[in-house]
């Protein structure tokens, strides 16, 4: 995958997106875009880094909020693709 700006990638999802402009990007979202787009990926793999980065992005709270912000996106697609 390019590297992308990925403020802008958000915005991209943002618009596509029907509901509400949360700024949090869920995993059925992530992996639509990239369906759309044509982008390769290991659907499963794509699931265990969400999974870990969603967590790790709850700072001990100790549960996932299903989603991804800003940064949490970027940590996902730099490991997804290295």
């Amino acid at each position: 995958m390019p590297k992308y700006d990925y403020s802008q990638v958000m915005v991209m999802f943002n618009e596509a997106d029907t509901g509400a402009k949360n700024k949090a990007l869920q995993f059925t979202e992530i992996t639509t875009y990239f369906t759309k787009k044509g982008i390769e990926f290991d659907k499963v793999k794509a699931k265990e880094v969400f999974d870990r980065v969603d967590l790790a992005g709850q700072k001990g709270k100790g549960k996932k909020d299903h989603n991804l912000q800003l940064d949490e996106f970027e940590e996902f697609c730099n490991e997804l693709f290295p």
